[in-house]
Order: C-alpha cells, then sequence, then structure tokens
C-alpha cells in the first residue's frame, strides 16, 4: 500500500508560497531574494489518502536544483508565457534547512510592471513549483531516518524545485498556491463518494435490460448492460457472472472523469451567462445537479429577468453576430477595392471585393429589410442607401481607415523631438517646473537644518481646434468613385498632421516670447544661440553648441545640468553637409584620412524643409524630452488623430464627413534647446 501510495504522488506539482520582505530588495540591480523551501510541516489532501503532512527534506542529496540552476526563469503566477526574470543563486542551507535564490526583474515594460507592484507592496506572494521523485513514509509514533520528524508524515527525500513565480493571489500562508486546488478537489471527491457508493449498491442488483451492448455507468449512478437480437431487447446473462468481479478503482476514476466534466461545464455555461444571471454556480455543483438541469435553470432565469422567451435570445444574438461579419467584411472589401493594405482583412470579404457600391447597398437593404429590392431603379436604391444607417456605417469606417493610414504615413518630422502631453479640457494649463535642487550643505553639531524653497516655474498651454468638411454625394455612390472615398478622407488627414507640423517649426521660426522672463527663447540671455561659430555644422561650431548645452545652469543654482543634446535640426540646404560631419567614421576634416571622427552619431538629424522657409543656414539641437522639457505637443484625452463624424446630407445629396483634430503646441523650456544662425 505504501509503494501505491508513493507511485501515485511521485512528478506531481506542488507549489508552496512566502511572503517578499520589502526591506531586503535591492532596487539599483531589481534584485528580490527570495527564502523559497523550509522544512515547516504542510497539511496537504490526497484523493485516495485523505489529510497528510508533507515535509520537505533539506540533508545533502535532497534537493535537485540543476534545472532550477540551468534554467533559472522567474514567472509571474507560475505562467510560462509570463516570464519576468532570472533566478540567481539558488542554494539549499542544510544546517538550517531552508532554500534561497535571488530573482532579478527584467527591465522589459511587462516586467517592470510587475516588479512596481512588488516594490509598491501590492504583490507580497513568492510561490515555488516542485516536483518530489522519492518520499519516505513515517508511521503514527515513528522518528524519521534521520531523527528529525515525528510521524506521521511523508518526508520528500528526492526534490526538484523547478520555477519561482510572482504570484497575485496566494492561496494559503502556508500551505501555498495549490492549496485552493486541492480545496476544490476536496469538494469533488466528497461528492464522486457519494456517486461511488451508489455504483457499487447498484452492482448487488441484477442489471436492467437495454439496447446498448456493454455495461454502462452513467451519470445518473446505474450500471447495466444490454444486448439486442433479432429486433427484440433480452437480458445477457451471459455477462451477469462479470457484476461479481467489482474493480473499485475504475468506479472511482470513472466516476471521478464524469463529475469533472459536470463541474466543467456548468462552471463553463455560468461563465458565458456571468453577466445576465444572478445564480450561483456553485449550489449547482455541490447538490449535484446534472448539466441538463442547470442549463434550464439558466435559461429559467433569464427569461425572468429579460421578459422574453428563452428560445428567442440565442436568435437574436446569432443575428447580431452575422451582422457584425457582414458590416466587417464589407468596409475590408471597399478598403480593398480602394487600394488600401489589410494586414488580415475579415473573414468573407473576398466574396464582396468585386461588388461597387450601388450592388452593396442592394446587399444592405435586403439583409436589413428582409427583402428583395425588386426596382432597377438605380437612383431609387441610392436614396434608400443614403438613409441606411448600416450603408452609413460601412463608408464611415472605410472612410476612416482611410484617413488613419495616411495620417501615420504623414512626411512630418515633429513626432520624431518633440514631448507628447495630455490636456483634458480647453482651459489653459500651467505646465510647472520646479527649479533644480542644491547640492547638501553642511550641518554642523547641533546646528538646525537650513528650509530650502524651490522656484516655481512654468509655461501656459491651452488646446485649439483645426477641421474641415467634405462629402461623399450620389454622384459618387452611382459612378462607384473609390477616390471620392478614399483619397478625400487620406488628404484631410494628412494635411491635419501637416498642420501639427508647421506649428510646431513656427515656435522654432518665430522665436516666441517666454512666459517666465519676458525674454526670446533662443536669446543671448538663454545662453542657447551661438554668438560665435556662427557656421553650418561644422566639428568647431557643433563641439561648442554641444558644450553650451551641457554647461546651462538650473533656474536656482549654478551648477551645469549636463543636458545632453539628441536631435539636430537641420533646414534641407544643410542635410548633405550634416549627414557627412554625423555619420562618416573618418574626420572629413582632417588632414588625416584616419582620424577618428569624434562626433559620429553624437546627435540624430531630423530634417524638415520647414526651417527652410525662414531660414536655409539656421540650425538647431534639441535635448531628449523625455528628460528635458523642450516643444510640447498636447493632444485633447491623449488622442493624437484626427476624429471624424458623419452626417445623411440634406444640403448635399449623400453623406457630409467632419474632420477634427484637437492639439496645442508650446516651447516649453529654453535650456533644452540651442540655435546657430548659421553663416
Amino acid at each position: 500500500m505504501e509503494k501505491k501510495i508513493r507511485q501515485r504522488r511521485m512528478n506531481q506539482t506542488f507549489y508552496r508560497d512566502v511572503s517578499i520582505d520589502p526591506t531586503s530588495i535591492d532596487t539599483e540591480n531589481r534584485i528580490v531574494p527570495v527564502s523559497f523551501s523550509s522544512d515547516q510541516p504542510i497539511e496537504r489532501y490526497d484523493w485516495w489518502d485523505g489529510y497528510y503532512n508533507e515535509i520537505l527534506g533539506h540533508a545533502k542529496g535532497n534537493v535537485d536544483l540543476t534545472r532550477l540552476s540551468d534554467i533559472g526563469v522567474a514567472l509571474f503566477n507560475h505562467d510560462p508565457g509570463q516570464p519576468i526574470g532570472k533566478v540567481l543563486s539558488p542554494v539549499i542551507d542544510s544546517k538550517n534547512r531552508k532554500g534561497t535564490a535571488l530573482i532579478q526583474f527584467d527591465s522589459d515594460e511587462a516586467s517592470d510592471v510587475i516588479y512596481q507592484k512588488v516594490l509598491s507592496g501590492t504583490l507580497k506572494g513568492i510561490s515555488v513549483g516542485y516536483r518530489v521523485m522519492n518520499w519516505e513514509s513515517v508511521d503514527i509514533d515513528a522518528t524519521s531516518t534521520d531523527g528529525l520528524y515525528q510521524g506521521p508524515c511523508e518526508i520528500a527525500r528526492n526534490w526538484e524545485p523547478f520555477e519561482i513565480s510572482v504570484v497575485s493571489i496566494p492561496a494559503d500562508s502556508t500551505v501555498g498556491v495549490g492549496r485552493s486546488m486541492e480545496e476544490v478537489e476536496q469538494k469533488l471527491s466528497t461528492v464522486i463518494e457519494k456517486i461511488v457508493e451508489r455504483k457499487l449498491a447498484i452492482y448487488e442488483a441484477p442489471p436492467e435490460i437495454e439496447s446498448a451492448g456493454a455495461f454502462l455507468l452513467s451519470q445518473t449512478g446505474e450500471v447495466r448492460q444490454t444486448n439486442q437480437e433479432g429486433g427484440r431487447e433480452v437480458a445477457d446473462k451471459a455477462n451477469q457472472t462479470e457484476v461479481t468481479n467489482i474493480d473499485e478503482r475504475a468506479i472511482r476514476e470513472e466516476a471521478a472523469r464524469n463529475e469533472r466534466v459536470r463541474v466543467t461545464e456548468i462552471r463553463a455555461m455560468f461563465r458565458s451567462f456571468a453577466d445576465q444571471t444572478g445564480l450561483n454556480e456553485d449550489g449547482f455543483i455541490d447538490n449535484g445537479v446534472s448539466v441538463e438541469e442547470a442549463r434550464k435553470a439558466i435559461m429559467e432565469d433569464l427569461t425572468k429577468r429579460k421578459a422574453a422567451p428563452v428560445s428567442q435570445t440565442p436568435e437574436i444574438q446569432f443575428v447580431a453576430d452575422e451582422e457584425d461579419k457582414f458590416r466587417a467584411a464589407a468596409v475590408d472589401a471597399l478598403a480593398w477595392r480602394s487600394g488600401l493594405k489589410l494586414p488580415k482583412p475579415a473573414p468573407g470579404f473576398e466574396a464582396l471585393r468585386c461588388v461597387n457600391m450601388v450592388d452593396l447597398g442592394r446587399l444592405v437593404y435586403e439583409r436589413s429589410t428582409g427583402k428583395r429590392f425588386e426596382s432597377f431603379d438605380r437612383d431609387l436604391l441610392v436614396r434608400e442607401m443614403v438613409q441606411s444607417s448600416v450603408f452609413s456605417y460601412i463608408l464611415q469606417n472605410v472612410a476612416d481607415k482611410a484617413m488613419q493610414n495616411a495620417y501615420q504615413f504623414a512626411p512630418v518630422t515633429y513626432p520624431t523631438w518633440t514631448k507628447h502631453g495630455v490636456l483634458n479640457d480647453y482651459k489653459p494649463a500651467l505646465r510647472a517646473q520646479l527649479s533644480e535642487v542644491p547640492l547638501l550643505e553642511n550641518v554642523g553639531k547641533g546646528a538646525e537644518y537650513k528650509l530650502i524653497t524651490l522656484t516655481d516655474a512654468g509655461e501656459w498651454i491651452q488646446l485649439s481646434k483645426r477641421g474641415n468638411l467634405f462629402s461623399i454625394t450620389r454622384e459618387d455612390i452611382l459612378n462607384d468613385d473609390m477616390h471620392a472615398l478614399v483619397d478625400f478622407p487620406a488628404r484631410w488627414a494628412a494635411a491635419a498632421r501637416m498642420t501639427i507640423n508647421q506649428d510646431v517649426y513656427t515656435v522654432i521660426n518665430s522665436n516666441p516670447t517666454m512666459g517666465y522672463d519676458s525674454t526670446a527663447l533662443f536669446a543671448t540671455a538663454h545662453n542657447n544661440i551661438a554668438t560665435a561659430n556662427k557656421t553650418v555644422p561644422s566639428k568647431a561650431s557643433l563641439q561648442a553648441a554641444i558644450q553650451a548645452m551641457m554647461l546651462q545652469t538650473g533656474l536656482k543654482t549654478s551648477i551645469p545640468l549636463n543636458i545632453r543634446p539628441k536631435f539636430l535640426l537641420s533646414p534641407v540646404a544643410l542635410m548633405f553637409g550634416a549627414k557627412q560631419l554625423l555619420q562618416s567614421t573618418a574626420d572629413p576634416t582632417a588632414p588625416n584620412a584616419g582620424a577618428v571622427n569624434v562626433l559620429q552619431d553624437i546627435v540624430q538629424l531630423v530634417t524638415d524643409p520647414l526651417l527652410d522657409a525662414s531660414s536655409s543656414t539656421a540650425w538647431y539641437l534639441a535635448a531628449d524630452p523625455s528628460i528635458t522639457d523642450t516643444i510640447e505637443v498636447a493632444f485633447l484625452n491623449g488622442q493624437d488623430s484626427p476624429y471624424i463624424e458623419q452626417q445623411n446630407g440634406f444640403q448635399v445629396d449623400g453623406f457630409t464627413y467632419k474632420i477634427r483634430i484637437e492639439y496645442g503646441v508650446k516651447a516649453l523650456d529654453w535650456r533644452g534647446l540651442f540655435k546657430n544662425p548659421g553663416a
């Protein structure tokens, strides 16, 4: 019996949980120390043997750390698809009988989210997954072979930890994540025991006669064997003697399978109607309700709540789902005909991609009304199409696809080097800027600390609204003019983004007055305009500009801020010389061809012809906007793409579209910008 117990528990996956000590986290290296195991007894539950105490052995040779050391991946919630870092230095302390390791979090966005939640204390649990290859069973009042543990207990004498996870909901402070599953299985086993008792009792009675030809183990607890001969049902007496050979283990296994199927199907049904019914799935599971009875109860509850026949509910949902598929296919079909590239067209678009707009309108009319459009009058059909909300939806979505595609590929440069901001309304917003913190002062013995106040400065930014109207007429629809459907919104979208680009470079070219000190953005007082080396980008002029930015000081202190430029903004007239200066491996100005170009890739070149409109000789340096404020482009609620609205026309036969974008542009800080007027 003991051997069977060990075989059943062999290579099963177990979990244990521990808590994270926030004070031990190495924030500089993103390392969290964890103690992933101990010899603390854990009460577990086994279907066949009930409760038992589990102890992890920590003696020499008890623990195999090979997999944890070699693979060493930390997971989130035991999900192999969510690696969050590395497991470092796993060690077993045999003296103190515990296992320790270090988790070093990765720096990618998904891992950083988990790490920040660990730092804030939102996530506090660590769980280790392990398998046991060999057990030592200690009977009641007996002692383990090493003399450390008193029975009854099961000691893992050969076990392997294979992963460590940060978990969102530790199930139990002593047992770990696996405990929640054990409670479920314990509940299931109680139900299964009742089923087994019924089945064993039925074996003692003679089997019923039916036409299945074999002993069946059904959900109702009936065990039957039937046979059919010559169209008449007779009992197969030859097999009745087999009833006495009861395989209790097989009965338990089949009962467990049937019960799991029942529980799984009931839970799946309740998940499907989670937001539509107030019934509790646990009551159905605990009371042994069949799947069919649970389904009937859900349907009856839905009927009462919606005051509609149950039979109509799936029909309404099915029609709506098919309509969504048709609309998506129609949108992609028109988009494909207009020349837009579709990475993954909606299913069914192939059947519609050769249909013109008028014929598509006929399909929309017939699907929406359930009637055939008998007339051959195309003008009458177009009038019906213009009034159709489905057809309006299809055209608007095609126009929106064309607009978003054109907006993203518009030839603009401002997103590369400006700051993306968010404004929630049209009121002026202060972009406050605190002065730099001075160096700490010496505090003598018994002396008081000096209160330091920070200067609060800033610039005001406000939204503006830009937009236009355009129309798709009934003539465009009759002519199947895809140019009007796609090119108009695409051109307006590109114009919207180029308008933002122009406003950004207008700030650069116009040199506006800063609100903080009533001084021009580029001014000698700001130390951000060249007074010497006024030339095209060269070794000397670029070095002087970089040095000037790095030596900029704070609003309150004279300590250099070490602002590193990231971008060189150049007119087209200076583009080729600037590329040679920044991208050559060798110094293009040195007499020795082998001299290293110290300016290679020191900044990123950004060229825009809007700079030529003001000056073909002036060029600029800009800092990284994520580190130092330069120019901000803020959008209403962060929506940085145009918004399109559609209205059925009255003054115009067809559809009228409104394209709108809301944004604001403002120079925030002169210290992140530098200007060289050029020759």
